[in-house]
């Protein structure tokens, strides 16, 4: 079987080259369009405007990767279907559509590659996807130079359909739509396609060429080749699979901050037992300057409990957590008895604290005692 010759290579460096290209310019314009639709038909508060405006590296690669490997996918399915005597096969020919799919492939993951090298944070996962893309890269250009191997080449196409679900998850994170039903719906489609498309799909493909003929009969080149991208690839494909169940079966990590209340003296000195309160946030790091997103929504939650804000008020109380109702109840109650005010007195009925007259009596006359005892120290 003769390698490949220099039409072929033209060939193959002309479609590399277009999909470099292609890929940059789908890269600004895609984003730009996109940019242009959520700017019109949504609001300037909006989380997609939000995400456009602050996140602009995540959106474009976003759009980019979302439509190459959708396109990716449906056309390794299609070569497939139509030359799967050709591909399922380590004996026969990489067919031409197979080549000039695997060069726009490798058009791609060189623009990837690089966007990673110079634009991605310094970190351990940044250096772990520049391995990833270079493996591929490598099995790619392997396989085109020899023109064996093609049920490998296959194998690489279609484990990488899951990204696009993958992508979406994200976005739904950096959009602040994690804990949704439509967020748990994409975490479980996403595992599907997982699945499917980095287990089942690869394992059947490699069964039938194994099935077809033995790789042992490729030239050596495409020998090594094969089991180098094998192994490559199968840890890859087994990292992602692992990843995408795990996120079905890990729970949600929770923290507890404690939010410590302004004492009846108006001092805040720090958290007391009996003064403080719990609030649970979501354990995941989410992008500071999307607090515009919710200034709507502190408004409407702050506008609900009028009345407490208007007691503490007359009061002269401010309190920095209006969170813990039964503990702004308690002290309200307490201050209105410490104050001698009927009004304020009168309105405690309202609250659900379910404090009985001796309950009330009691507290009142320890404040009088603690202001007693004051005056005699001071």
């Amino acid at each position: 079987m003769e390698g490949v010759t220099m039409e072929n290579l033209l060939d193959i460096c002309l479609c590399t080259s277009l999909a470099i290209n292609l890929s940059v310019f789908c890269y600004f314009f895609i984003f730009a369009l996109a940019d242009l639709f959520v700017k019109t038909c949504h609001s300037s508060t909006s989380r997609m405007q939000l995400a456009h405006k602050h996140c602009a590296e995540f959106m474009r690669n976003f759009y980019l990767e979302s439509v190459f490997y959708s396109a990716q996918g449906i056309a390794a399915i299609i070569v497939t279907l139509v030359f799967h005597d050709s591909v399922l096969s380590f004996e026969t020919e990489l067919p031409r559509p197979a080549q000039l799919l695997l060069a726009a492939s490798l058009g791609f993951h060189v623009v990837a590659f690089f966007r990673v090298a110079f634009l991605g944070n310094s970190c351990i996962v940044k250096y772990t996807i520049m391995l990833m893309q270079f493996m591929v890269i490598l099995t790619v250009v392997a396989v085109l130079i020899t023109k064996e191997d093609a049920p490998m080449g296959m194998i690489l196409l279609v484990s990488e359909t899951d990204m696009l679900f993958a992508n979406v998850g994200k976005l739904h994170k950096v959009i602040r739509l994690k804990g949704t039903r439509r967020y748990r719906v994409i975490i479980y489609v996403g595992a599907f396609a997982t699945v499917l498309s980095r287990a089942i799909i690869p394992l059947g493909y490699l069964a039938m060429a194994l099935l077809e003929g033995s790789p042992l009969k490729m030239s050596i080149s495409a020998t090594t080749v094969f089991f180098v991208g094998l192994v490559a690839c199968g840890a890859i494909n087994t990292w992602r699979v692992n990843s995408a169940v795990a996120r079905i079966c890990r729970k949600e990590e929770r923290i507890i901050e404690v939010a410590p209340y302004t004492n009846i003296s108006g001092s805040s000195a720090g958290p007391k037992p009996d003064d403080m309160a719990t609030s649970i946030s979501a354990n995941i790091e989410m992008p500071p300057s999307y607090n515009e997103v919710f200034a709507a929504e502190d408004a409407t939650a702050t506008a609900a409990p009028a009345a407490e804000g208007d007691l503490a008020a007359a009061s002269g109380l401010t309190f920095t957590n209006p969170m813990a109702d039964y503990i702004v109840n308690d002290s309200l109650a307490h201050v209105a008895l410490a104050t001698g005010n009927t009004e304020t007195s009168n309105l405690t009925t309202f609250i659900s604290i379910d404090l009985s007259a001796s309950d009330l009596e009691r507290q009142r006359e320890s404040v009088m005692t603690t202001d007693t005892e004051l005056s005699w120290s001071g």
